[in-house]
């Protein structure tokens, strides 16, 4: 999901130059046989997702949401 939110950066009001660009991963196949490489193989696919809709590798920020 790629949006653009308002942010307060300027003196004039607000400024839309900001962006979210939000990702998942998740491999349930995988998780039968090995949970930590489901849990390895997910970050690398949310990560790689992001950077393909254009975000910044350095730039990533993760939260493990619903993890279980």
């Amino acid at each position: 999901m790629a949006a653009k939110i308002p942010s307060l950066h300027n003196e004039n009001g607000l400024d839309f130059k900001t962006a979210i660009l939000s990702a998942f991963g998740g491999h349930p196949s995988l998780s039968d046989s090995s949970t930590y490489l489901a849990g390895i193989y997910a970050v690398v696919d949310a990560i790689s997702r992001t950077v393909a809709m254009g975000g910044d590798v350095n730039k990533v920020w993760l939260t493990a949401q619903e993890y279980f």
